[in-house]
């Protein structure tokens, strides 16, 4: 396992790359404008008083042409970039670092509570969008907080498991992924690893959910913990 995670950003390659091809490919009206040229030439052939109207009349079908182009470049760029708005967030370790440890030294406002049905509560109260937080098997949630990942909101909520604090971050599976780590399989569910600063990092992807476990505890003991998470 790597003690640093650095995420290459293939997203904005792949969008440099299409939006390159989409530059370089012509929106291709030749044919039409052929078609109506010949028509208004044997118009114009036809009512020889009528040729400067007619010639007017062509430049105007032209530009309107060029427009048509100009707004079908525009509109599959727009498509492409709406499409990459919508990329899920990555939870990096080094983020999730810093939430763990802005609980050990208070530096973030938690809310006490006393289990995660209470916590849950809490935070639909701060987030109305929140996903739900899993209940522990056996370790009682102590506190509850709303924090911001990669730009993200997540759900965080605090425990103690062998003796050693343990913070678990919750987010939108549609909002946030876990980066690729240590692949484990562990009780039938999978779950990818990372160390980063001393601490282990246990994530998963499950039930419309992205579950990141974070504590000074090994990885043994960080996926007994998560596989046993029940989701409600």
């Amino acid at each position: 396992m790597s003690d640093e995670y650095t995420h290459a950003d293939p997203v904005d390659e792949a969008v440099r790359k299409r939006l390159a091809k989409l530059n370089q490919t012509p929106v291709d009206a030749s044919r039409l404008e052929a078609r109506l040229n010949a028509t208004l030439a044997a118009e114009m052939t036809v009512m020889p008083r009528q040729r400067p109207a007619i010639a007017g009349r062509i430049m105007v079908i032209r530009r309107a042409l060029a427009l048509a182009a100009m707004i079908a470049v525009i509109t599959g760029a727009t498509a492409i970039l709406l499409t990459v708005g919508q990329t899920p967030a990555i939870a990096s370790p080094n983020d999730l670092v810093r939430v763990h440890r802005s609980f050990l030294d208070r530096s973030h406002p938690n809310i006490h509570v006393e289990n995660a049905d209470q916590a849950n509560r809490v935070i639909v109260d701060l987030w109305p969008e929140a996903p739900k937080v899993p209940s522990p098997v056996a370790d009682p949630v102590s506190a509850c907080c709303v924090e911001m990942v990669n730009g993200t909101p997540v759900a965080c909520v605090h425990l103690e498991h062998q003796g050693k604090a343990v913070t678990m971050v919750v987010a939108n599976a549609s909002q946030m992924h876990c980066p690729p780590g240590k692949p484990v399989t562990y009780d039938g569910h999978a779950f990818q690893v990372h160390q980063s600063e001393g601490l282990t990092m246990v994530m998963t992807m499950r039930a419309d959910r992205c579950v990141c476990l974070v504590s000074e505890l090994d990885a043994e003991a960080l996926l007994e913990l998560a596989s046993q998470l029940r989701f409600d």
